[in-house]
Protein backbone atom coordinates (compact mmCIF):
# COMPACT_ATOMS: atom_id res chain seq x y z
CA UNK A 1 0.00 0.00 0.00
CA UNK A 2 2.84 2.38 0.88
CA UNK A 3 4.39 2.16 -2.58
CA UNK A 4 1.07 2.32 -4.40
CA UNK A 5 -0.42 5.32 -2.61
CA UNK A 6 2.11 7.95 -3.79
CA UNK A 7 1.39 7.06 -7.43
CA UNK A 8 -2.37 7.19 -6.96
CA UNK A 9 -2.20 10.51 -5.11
CA UNK A 10 0.32 12.14 -7.45
CA UNK A 11 -2.37 13.76 -9.58
CA UNK A 12 -3.34 16.50 -9.41
CA UNK A 13 -0.01 17.92 -8.16
CA UNK A 14 -0.09 20.18 -5.11
CA UNK A 15 1.26 23.02 -7.27
CA UNK A 16 -2.12 23.28 -9.04
CA UNK A 17 -3.62 24.82 -5.88
CA UNK A 18 -1.33 27.84 -5.98
CA UNK A 19 -0.88 28.11 -9.74
CA UNK A 20 -3.52 26.62 -12.05
CA UNK A 21 -1.83 24.87 -14.99
CA UNK A 22 -2.18 25.75 -18.64
CA UNK A 23 -4.12 23.33 -20.81
CA UNK A 24 -0.88 22.03 -22.28
CA UNK A 25 0.71 21.46 -18.87
CA UNK A 26 -2.41 19.73 -17.57
CA UNK A 27 -2.47 17.55 -20.68
CA UNK A 28 1.16 16.52 -20.16
CA UNK A 29 0.70 15.80 -16.46
CA UNK A 30 -2.49 13.77 -16.77
CA UNK A 31 -1.09 11.66 -19.59
CA UNK A 32 2.01 10.91 -17.51
CA UNK A 33 -0.23 9.97 -14.58
CA UNK A 34 -2.31 7.64 -16.74
CA UNK A 35 0.86 5.99 -18.03
CA UNK A 36 1.79 5.27 -14.42
CA UNK A 37 -1.66 3.88 -13.68
CA UNK A 38 -1.48 1.66 -16.77
CA UNK A 39 1.62 0.02 -15.34
CA UNK A 40 -0.34 -1.21 -12.30
CA UNK A 41 -2.07 -4.54 -12.82
CA UNK A 42 -5.71 -5.20 -11.93
CA UNK A 43 -4.62 -7.78 -9.36
CA UNK A 44 -2.48 -5.15 -7.63
CA UNK A 45 -5.53 -2.89 -7.28
CA UNK A 46 -7.56 -5.84 -5.99
CA UNK A 47 -4.94 -6.82 -3.41
CA UNK A 48 -4.63 -3.23 -2.19
CA UNK A 49 -8.34 -2.45 -2.12
CA UNK A 50 -8.05 -0.53 1.16
CA UNK A 51 -5.92 2.08 -0.61
CA UNK A 52 -9.02 3.43 -2.32
CA UNK A 53 -10.05 4.89 1.03
CA UNK A 54 -7.18 7.36 0.67
CA UNK A 55 -8.59 8.73 -2.57
CA UNK A 56 -11.11 11.50 -3.10
CA UNK A 57 -13.22 10.62 -6.17
CA UNK A 58 -13.72 14.32 -6.91
CA UNK A 59 -9.97 15.02 -6.84
CA UNK A 60 -8.20 11.75 -7.64
CA UNK A 61 -10.78 10.77 -10.24
CA UNK A 62 -8.46 8.97 -12.65
CA UNK A 63 -6.94 6.74 -9.98
CA UNK A 64 -10.39 6.10 -8.45
CA UNK A 65 -11.74 4.96 -11.82
CA UNK A 66 -8.84 2.55 -12.23
CA UNK A 67 -9.74 1.03 -8.88
CA UNK A 68 -13.39 0.60 -9.87
CA UNK A 69 -12.46 -0.91 -13.20
CA UNK A 70 -10.36 -3.50 -11.38
CA UNK A 71 -12.95 -4.29 -8.69
CA UNK A 72 -16.23 -4.36 -10.65
CA UNK A 73 -15.56 -7.30 -13.03
CA UNK A 74 -14.56 -9.55 -10.11
CA UNK A 75 -17.68 -8.50 -8.19
CA UNK A 76 -19.89 -9.34 -11.16
CA UNK A 77 -18.37 -12.80 -11.61
CA UNK A 78 -19.16 -13.67 -7.98
CA UNK A 79 -22.72 -12.29 -8.04
CA UNK A 80 -25.48 -14.19 -9.83
CA UNK A 81 -27.88 -11.24 -9.45
CA UNK A 82 -25.45 -8.62 -10.79
CA UNK A 83 -25.82 -6.74 -7.52
CA UNK A 84 -22.74 -5.22 -5.94
CA UNK A 85 -21.70 -5.42 -2.29
CA UNK A 86 -22.88 -2.34 -0.42
CA UNK A 87 -19.39 -0.97 0.14
CA UNK A 88 -18.47 -1.23 -3.55
CA UNK A 89 -21.83 0.17 -4.64
CA UNK A 90 -21.32 3.17 -2.37
CA UNK A 91 -17.95 3.79 -4.01
CA UNK A 92 -19.55 3.67 -7.44
CA UNK A 93 -22.17 6.20 -6.30
CA UNK A 94 -19.48 8.45 -4.82
CA UNK A 95 -17.47 8.40 -8.04
CA UNK A 96 -20.38 8.92 -10.44
CA UNK A 97 -21.70 11.80 -8.35
CA UNK A 98 -18.43 13.69 -8.00
CA UNK A 99 -15.79 12.70 -10.58
CA UNK A 100 -13.76 15.42 -12.29
CA UNK A 101 -14.99 15.33 -15.91
CA UNK A 102 -11.82 16.92 -17.26
CA UNK A 103 -9.68 14.08 -15.90
CA UNK A 104 -12.08 11.45 -17.13
CA UNK A 105 -12.10 12.89 -20.67
CA UNK A 106 -8.69 11.21 -20.91
CA UNK A 107 -10.15 7.86 -19.85
CA UNK A 108 -13.15 7.70 -22.15
CA UNK A 109 -12.96 3.94 -22.80
CA UNK A 110 -12.80 3.11 -19.08
CA UNK A 111 -15.59 5.58 -18.28
CA UNK A 112 -17.82 4.08 -20.99
CA UNK A 113 -17.11 0.59 -19.65
CA UNK A 114 -18.23 1.81 -16.22
CA UNK A 115 -21.45 3.07 -17.83
CA UNK A 116 -22.05 -0.38 -19.30
CA UNK A 117 -21.45 -2.03 -15.94
CA UNK A 118 -23.78 0.45 -14.27
CA UNK A 119 -26.41 -0.50 -16.82
CA UNK A 120 -26.09 -4.15 -15.80
CA UNK A 121 -26.62 -3.21 -12.17
CA UNK A 122 -29.68 -1.14 -13.13
CA UNK A 123 -31.31 -4.01 -15.03
CA UNK A 124 -31.30 -6.21 -11.94
CA UNK A 125 -31.99 -3.52 -9.33
CA UNK A 126 -35.24 -3.27 -7.40
CA UNK A 127 -35.14 0.56 -7.40
CA UNK A 128 -34.57 3.26 -9.99
CA UNK A 129 -31.46 4.59 -8.23
CA UNK A 130 -28.93 2.93 -10.60
CA UNK A 131 -30.87 4.23 -13.60
CA UNK A 132 -30.97 7.76 -12.24
CA UNK A 133 -27.29 7.51 -11.35
CA UNK A 134 -26.44 6.46 -14.90
CA UNK A 135 -28.30 9.46 -16.28
CA UNK A 136 -26.55 11.79 -13.85
CA UNK A 137 -23.18 10.29 -14.83
CA UNK A 138 -23.81 11.04 -18.51
CA UNK A 139 -24.67 14.65 -17.71
CA UNK A 140 -21.65 15.03 -15.47
CA UNK A 141 -19.39 14.15 -18.38
CA UNK A 142 -21.28 16.57 -20.64
CA UNK A 143 -23.53 18.95 -18.66
CA UNK A 144 -24.88 20.48 -21.86
CA UNK A 145 -26.01 17.07 -23.13
CA UNK A 146 -25.73 18.67 -26.57
CA UNK A 147 -23.47 16.07 -28.20
CA UNK A 148 -24.99 12.74 -29.17
CA UNK A 149 -23.18 9.65 -27.92
CA UNK A 150 -23.90 5.93 -28.08
CA UNK A 151 -24.52 6.19 -24.32
CA UNK A 152 -27.62 8.28 -25.03
CA UNK A 153 -29.22 5.41 -26.92
CA UNK A 154 -28.10 2.84 -24.34
CA UNK A 155 -29.69 4.92 -21.56
CA UNK A 156 -33.01 5.43 -23.35
CA UNK A 157 -33.29 1.71 -24.05
CA UNK A 158 -32.67 1.00 -20.38
CA UNK A 159 -35.33 3.48 -19.26
CA UNK A 160 -37.95 2.06 -21.60
CA UNK A 161 -37.13 -1.59 -20.93
CA UNK A 162 -37.20 -0.91 -17.19
CA UNK A 163 -40.53 0.92 -17.50
CA UNK A 164 -39.05 4.12 -16.07
CA UNK A 165 -39.33 6.54 -19.02
CA UNK A 166 -39.44 9.61 -16.77
CA UNK A 167 -35.84 8.91 -15.75
CA UNK A 168 -34.77 9.76 -19.31
CA UNK A 169 -36.34 13.23 -19.33
CA UNK A 170 -33.38 15.16 -17.81
CA UNK A 171 -31.19 13.88 -20.65
CA UNK A 172 -33.81 14.31 -23.38
CA UNK A 173 -34.43 17.90 -22.36
CA UNK A 174 -30.86 18.74 -23.41
CA UNK A 175 -31.23 19.24 -27.14
CA UNK A 176 -28.79 17.40 -29.40
CA UNK A 177 -27.12 19.94 -31.70
CA UNK A 178 -23.72 18.29 -32.18
CA UNK A 179 -22.30 14.91 -33.05
CA UNK A 180 -18.93 13.43 -32.13
CA UNK A 181 -16.17 14.90 -34.27
CA UNK A 182 -13.42 13.12 -36.15
CA UNK A 183 -10.56 15.63 -36.38
CA UNK A 184 -8.25 14.72 -39.25
CA UNK A 185 -5.98 17.76 -39.29
CA UNK A 186 -3.71 18.97 -36.55
CA UNK A 187 -5.40 22.38 -36.60
CA UNK A 188 -8.71 20.74 -35.72
CA UNK A 189 -7.40 18.80 -32.72
CA UNK A 190 -8.10 20.40 -29.34
CA UNK A 191 -6.73 19.27 -26.00
CA UNK A 192 -9.37 17.55 -23.85
CA UNK A 193 -8.23 19.74 -20.95
CA UNK A 194 -8.95 22.99 -22.78
CA UNK A 195 -12.09 25.04 -22.23
CA UNK A 196 -14.63 24.18 -24.91
CA UNK A 197 -17.78 25.94 -26.02
CA UNK A 198 -19.11 22.66 -27.41
CA UNK A 199 -18.69 19.21 -25.90
CA UNK A 200 -18.16 17.76 -29.39
CA UNK A 201 -14.63 19.20 -29.20
CA UNK A 202 -13.64 16.52 -26.69
CA UNK A 203 -16.26 13.87 -27.51
CA UNK A 204 -14.55 12.56 -30.63
CA UNK A 205 -14.33 9.28 -32.48
CA UNK A 206 -11.05 8.54 -30.69
CA UNK A 207 -12.01 9.76 -27.20
CA UNK A 208 -13.58 6.45 -26.19
CA UNK A 209 -16.48 8.32 -24.61
CA UNK A 210 -18.72 7.08 -27.41
CA UNK A 211 -18.80 4.49 -30.12
CA UNK A 212 -18.57 5.83 -33.66
CA UNK A 213 -22.13 7.03 -34.40
CA UNK A 214 -24.25 5.33 -37.05
CA UNK A 215 -27.23 6.87 -38.83
CA UNK A 216 -29.54 4.01 -37.87
CA UNK A 217 -28.60 4.28 -34.20
CA UNK A 218 -29.12 8.04 -34.21
CA UNK A 219 -32.56 7.61 -35.77
CA UNK A 220 -33.36 4.98 -33.14
CA UNK A 221 -32.42 7.49 -30.43
CA UNK A 222 -34.80 10.08 -31.88
CA UNK A 223 -37.55 7.46 -32.05
CA UNK A 224 -37.12 6.27 -28.47
CA UNK A 225 -37.03 9.88 -27.32
CA UNK A 226 -40.27 10.55 -29.17
CA UNK A 227 -41.89 7.51 -27.54
CA UNK A 228 -40.88 8.73 -24.09
CA UNK A 229 -42.29 12.19 -24.78
CA UNK A 230 -45.47 10.60 -26.14
CA UNK A 231 -45.84 8.56 -22.95
CA UNK A 232 -45.50 11.83 -20.99
CA UNK A 233 -48.00 13.52 -23.35
CA UNK A 234 -45.43 16.18 -24.19
CA UNK A 235 -46.58 16.41 -27.76
CA UNK A 236 -44.48 19.34 -28.96
CA UNK A 237 -41.24 17.70 -27.89
CA UNK A 238 -42.33 14.38 -29.42
CA UNK A 239 -43.08 16.16 -32.70
CA UNK A 240 -39.56 17.64 -32.80
CA UNK A 241 -37.95 14.26 -32.22
CA UNK A 242 -40.04 12.62 -34.94
CA UNK A 243 -39.11 15.39 -37.36
CA UNK A 244 -35.42 14.75 -36.68
CA UNK A 245 -35.90 11.26 -38.13
CA UNK A 246 -37.79 12.52 -41.16
CA UNK A 247 -35.15 15.06 -42.17
CA UNK A 248 -32.25 12.60 -41.94
CA UNK A 249 -30.36 12.87 -45.26
CA UNK A 250 -30.65 9.65 -47.28
CA UNK A 251 -29.98 8.30 -50.76
CA UNK A 252 -33.47 7.99 -52.27
CA UNK A 253 -34.48 5.48 -49.61
CA UNK A 254 -36.94 5.51 -46.73
CA UNK A 255 -36.00 3.48 -43.68
CA UNK A 256 -38.47 1.61 -41.50
CA UNK A 257 -37.88 4.14 -38.74
CA UNK A 258 -38.72 6.98 -41.11
CA UNK A 259 -42.00 5.25 -42.03
CA UNK A 260 -42.86 4.73 -38.36
CA UNK A 261 -41.87 8.31 -37.56
CA UNK A 262 -44.09 9.74 -40.29
CA UNK A 263 -47.15 7.84 -39.12
CA UNK A 264 -46.67 8.97 -35.55
CA UNK A 265 -45.82 12.49 -36.75
CA UNK A 266 -49.22 12.80 -38.48
CA UNK A 267 -51.01 11.84 -35.28
CA UNK A 268 -48.88 13.92 -32.93
CA UNK A 269 -49.25 16.94 -35.23
CA UNK A 270 -53.01 16.75 -34.68
CA UNK A 271 -52.43 16.74 -30.93
CA UNK A 272 -50.11 19.74 -31.16
CA UNK A 273 -52.00 21.95 -33.61
CA UNK A 274 -55.48 20.47 -33.87
CA UNK A 275 -55.00 20.20 -37.64
CA UNK A 276 -52.63 18.66 -40.18
CA UNK A 277 -49.27 20.44 -40.28
CA UNK A 278 -46.94 21.16 -43.16
CA UNK A 279 -44.04 18.77 -43.33
CA UNK A 280 -40.67 20.08 -42.13
CA UNK A 281 -38.32 21.32 -44.81
CA UNK A 282 -35.46 19.08 -45.77
CA UNK A 283 -37.32 15.78 -46.25
CA UNK A 284 -36.07 13.90 -49.27
CA UNK A 285 -38.97 13.99 -51.73
CA UNK A 286 -38.53 10.50 -53.14
CA UNK A 287 -38.40 9.07 -49.64
CA UNK A 288 -41.51 11.07 -48.72
CA UNK A 289 -43.38 9.72 -51.75
CA UNK A 290 -42.69 6.15 -50.67
CA UNK A 291 -43.62 6.87 -47.06
CA UNK A 292 -46.94 8.53 -47.91
CA UNK A 293 -47.88 5.69 -50.26
CA UNK A 294 -47.63 3.32 -47.30
CA UNK A 295 -49.42 5.66 -44.87
CA UNK A 296 -52.69 6.53 -46.59
CA UNK A 297 -54.81 5.58 -43.58
CA UNK A 298 -52.99 8.20 -41.49
CA UNK A 299 -53.31 10.95 -44.08
CA UNK A 300 -57.01 10.15 -44.50
CA UNK A 301 -57.53 10.35 -40.74
CA UNK A 302 -55.86 13.76 -40.63
CA UNK A 303 -58.10 15.07 -43.40
CA UNK A 304 -61.25 13.81 -41.66
CA UNK A 305 -60.06 15.40 -38.40
CA UNK A 306 -59.63 18.67 -40.25
CA UNK A 307 -63.26 18.44 -41.44
CA UNK A 308 -64.53 18.71 -37.86
CA UNK A 309 -67.15 15.95 -38.01
CA UNK A 310 -66.84 13.83 -34.87
CA UNK A 311 -69.08 11.03 -36.14
CA UNK A 312 -67.11 10.75 -39.37
CA UNK A 313 -63.85 10.78 -37.44
CA UNK A 314 -65.03 7.91 -35.24
CA UNK A 315 -66.08 5.98 -38.32
CA UNK A 316 -62.68 6.51 -39.94
CA UNK A 317 -60.95 5.30 -36.77
CA UNK A 318 -63.16 2.19 -36.57
CA UNK A 319 -62.67 1.37 -40.26
CA UNK A 320 -58.87 1.25 -39.95
CA UNK A 321 -58.71 -0.26 -36.46
CA UNK A 322 -56.63 -3.19 -37.72
CA UNK A 323 -54.06 -0.77 -39.19
CA UNK A 324 -53.66 1.20 -35.97
CA UNK A 325 -53.36 -2.00 -33.95
CA UNK A 326 -50.81 -3.60 -36.29
CA UNK A 327 -48.68 -0.41 -36.31
CA UNK A 328 -48.82 -0.10 -32.52
CA UNK A 329 -50.59 3.26 -32.79
CA UNK A 330 -54.08 2.40 -31.53
CA UNK A 331 -53.55 4.16 -28.22
CA UNK A 332 -52.26 7.26 -29.97
CA UNK A 333 -55.23 7.28 -32.36
CA UNK A 334 -57.61 7.08 -29.41
CA UNK A 335 -55.77 9.99 -27.87
CA UNK A 336 -56.31 11.93 -31.11
CA UNK A 337 -60.06 11.34 -30.86
CA UNK A 338 -59.99 12.45 -27.24
CA UNK A 339 -58.14 15.59 -28.28
CA UNK A 340 -60.81 16.23 -30.93
CA UNK A 341 -63.45 16.12 -28.21
CA UNK A 342 -61.36 18.37 -25.96
CA UNK A 343 -60.95 20.88 -28.78
CA UNK A 344 -64.71 21.32 -28.98
CA UNK A 345 -64.77 22.66 -25.43
CA UNK A 346 -61.55 24.65 -25.90
CA UNK A 347 -63.03 26.32 -28.98
CA UNK A 348 -66.09 27.28 -26.94
CA UNK A 349 -63.75 29.26 -24.66
CA UNK A 350 -62.77 31.42 -27.64
CA UNK A 351 -66.36 32.44 -28.41
CA UNK A 352 -68.19 32.21 -25.08
CA UNK A 353 -67.69 33.44 -21.54
CA UNK A 354 -70.15 30.90 -20.16
CA UNK A 355 -72.22 28.01 -21.47
CA UNK A 356 -74.92 25.79 -19.95
CA UNK A 357 -73.76 22.22 -19.39
CA UNK A 358 -76.81 21.04 -21.33
CA UNK A 359 -75.51 22.82 -24.47
CA UNK A 360 -72.07 21.24 -24.05
CA UNK A 361 -73.67 17.79 -23.66
CA UNK A 362 -75.62 18.32 -26.87
CA UNK A 363 -72.45 19.19 -28.82
CA UNK A 364 -70.64 16.18 -27.39
CA UNK A 365 -73.61 13.89 -27.99
CA UNK A 366 -73.28 12.70 -24.39
CA UNK A 367 -75.50 12.39 -21.33
CA UNK A 368 -75.56 15.21 -18.78
CA UNK A 369 -73.89 13.02 -16.14
CA UNK A 370 -71.11 11.90 -18.51
CA UNK A 371 -70.56 15.51 -19.59
CA UNK A 372 -70.22 16.73 -16.01
CA UNK A 373 -67.64 14.02 -15.28
CA UNK A 374 -65.77 14.76 -18.50
CA UNK A 375 -65.65 18.52 -17.85
CA UNK A 376 -64.41 17.99 -14.31
CA UNK A 377 -61.51 15.92 -15.71
CA UNK A 378 -60.82 18.46 -18.44
CA UNK A 379 -60.68 21.36 -15.98
CA UNK A 380 -58.55 19.49 -13.42
CA UNK A 381 -56.03 18.52 -16.10
CA UNK A 382 -55.48 22.18 -16.97
CA UNK A 383 -56.57 21.85 -20.60
CA UNK A 384 -59.12 24.61 -20.26
CA UNK A 385 -59.19 27.58 -17.89
CA UNK A 386 -62.74 27.23 -16.62
CA UNK A 387 -64.87 26.27 -13.66
CA UNK A 388 -68.19 24.45 -13.44
CA UNK A 389 -70.66 26.49 -11.42
CA UNK A 390 -73.35 24.42 -9.79
CA UNK A 391 -76.86 25.96 -9.70
CA UNK A 392 -78.17 27.72 -6.61
CA UNK A 393 -80.57 25.29 -4.86
CA UNK A 394 -83.03 28.14 -4.36
CA UNK A 395 -83.03 29.06 -8.05
CA UNK A 396 -85.61 27.81 -10.50
CA UNK A 397 -82.85 27.25 -13.06
CA UNK A 398 -81.09 24.05 -12.00
CA UNK A 399 -78.62 23.88 -14.91
CA UNK A 400 -74.87 23.96 -14.15
CA UNK A 401 -72.79 26.54 -16.02
CA UNK A 402 -69.35 26.13 -17.56
CA UNK A 403 -67.67 29.51 -17.04
CA UNK A 404 -64.47 30.34 -18.93
CA UNK A 405 -61.63 32.65 -17.87
CA UNK A 406 -60.07 34.55 -20.74
CA UNK A 407 -56.48 34.69 -19.42
CA UNK A 408 -54.15 33.31 -16.75
CA UNK A 409 -54.78 36.19 -14.36
CA UNK A 410 -57.82 34.39 -12.96
CA UNK A 411 -59.37 30.97 -12.88
CA UNK A 412 -57.84 27.60 -11.90
CA UNK A 413 -54.85 28.14 -14.22
CA UNK A 414 -53.93 31.54 -12.80
CA UNK A 415 -50.17 31.97 -12.31
CA UNK A 416 -48.65 33.92 -9.47
CA UNK A 417 -46.17 36.71 -10.13
CA UNK A 418 -43.40 34.53 -8.71
CA UNK A 419 -44.25 31.66 -11.05
CA UNK A 420 -44.25 33.94 -14.09
CA UNK A 421 -40.91 35.42 -13.04
CA UNK A 422 -39.37 31.97 -12.53
CA UNK A 423 -40.58 30.84 -15.95
CA UNK A 424 -39.07 33.91 -17.61
CA UNK A 425 -35.73 33.35 -15.88
CA UNK A 426 -35.67 29.71 -17.01
CA UNK A 427 -36.35 30.73 -20.60
CA UNK A 428 -33.65 33.38 -20.45
CA UNK A 429 -31.09 30.86 -19.19
CA UNK A 430 -31.97 28.43 -21.95
CA UNK A 431 -31.61 31.15 -24.59
CA UNK A 432 -28.19 32.09 -23.23
CA UNK A 433 -27.08 28.45 -23.36
CA UNK A 434 -28.26 28.11 -26.94
CA UNK A 435 -26.55 31.37 -27.88
CA UNK A 436 -23.20 30.02 -26.66
CA UNK A 437 -23.70 26.84 -28.66
CA UNK A 438 -24.59 28.81 -31.79
CA UNK A 439 -21.45 30.93 -31.39
CA UNK A 440 -19.33 27.81 -31.22
CA UNK A 441 -21.06 26.35 -34.26
CA UNK A 442 -20.34 29.55 -36.20
CA UNK A 443 -16.72 29.45 -35.09
CA UNK A 444 -16.22 25.86 -36.18
CA UNK A 445 -18.08 26.46 -39.42
CA UNK A 446 -15.82 29.39 -40.28
CA UNK A 447 -12.72 27.19 -40.26
CA UNK A 448 -14.11 24.09 -41.92
CA UNK A 449 -12.67 23.06 -45.28
CA UNK A 450 -15.89 23.62 -47.25
CA UNK A 451 -16.36 27.17 -45.95
CA UNK A 452 -12.75 28.18 -46.56
CA UNK A 453 -12.95 26.90 -50.14
CA UNK A 454 -16.21 28.79 -50.66
CA UNK A 455 -14.75 31.99 -49.18
CA UNK A 456 -11.82 31.74 -51.58
CA UNK A 457 -14.22 31.23 -54.49
CA UNK A 458 -16.24 34.31 -53.47
CA UNK A 459 -13.07 36.39 -53.25
CA UNK A 460 -11.95 35.21 -56.70
CA UNK A 461 -15.38 35.98 -58.17
CA UNK A 462 -15.39 39.47 -56.71
CA UNK A 463 -11.97 40.11 -58.15
CA UNK A 464 -13.23 38.81 -61.51
CA UNK A 465 -16.48 40.78 -61.36
CA UNK A 466 -18.78 37.81 -60.84
CA UNK A 467 -20.83 38.35 -57.68
CA UNK A 468 -23.60 35.83 -58.33
CA UNK A 469 -22.68 33.37 -55.61
CA UNK A 470 -24.88 33.23 -52.54
CA UNK A 471 -23.96 32.33 -49.01
CA UNK A 472 -25.71 29.01 -49.33
CA UNK A 473 -23.73 27.90 -52.37
CA UNK A 474 -20.92 26.57 -50.22
CA UNK A 475 -23.12 23.69 -49.11
CA UNK A 476 -23.33 22.35 -52.64
CA UNK A 477 -25.46 22.59 -55.73
CA UNK A 478 -28.51 20.86 -54.31
CA UNK A 479 -27.81 17.35 -55.55
CA UNK A 480 -29.16 14.64 -53.26
CA UNK A 481 -26.43 12.90 -51.36
CA UNK A 482 -25.98 10.83 -48.27
CA UNK A 483 -24.64 13.59 -46.05
CA UNK A 484 -24.28 11.23 -43.11
CA UNK A 485 -22.56 8.45 -45.01
CA UNK A 486 -19.34 9.02 -43.11
CA UNK A 487 -21.11 8.04 -39.90
CA UNK A 488 -21.62 4.46 -41.07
Amino acid sequence: MASLAPVLLSFPPDSYASKPPSSAQYDYDIRHHIKQLDSITASTFQKNVDTIELLNPAVNSAAYLYFLRALLPRAFTTSKTKQLPDDLWNKVVSFCSAFDPVQIRYLGHDWRKLIEELEQVARYASTTLPIDLMGATLLRMDPSGATYTSNHLRFLKLCLESDTPDSALPLLERHIINFPTNPTRLSEVQLPSAEHFASSAYITYKSGITEVPEVEKIQEYWMLGALIYISAERWKEALIYLEQILVTPTLNSATGLMLEAYRKWVLVALLVAGKPLSLPKGIHQESLRKIKAASKAYDNLAEVYKGGDGAQLQAEIDAAAAVWREDGNLGLVRRVFGHFTDSIVVNFSKTHTALPITDVAAHLNATLEATQTYLATLVSSGKVNAIVEQPDPSSSNQVAILRFHSDRSSGPLASSEEEVHAELLARKQRILELADQVKDTDRRLSVCKEWLEFAKKIRDRKEGGDGLATEMDWMGGGDDEDMMGDLR
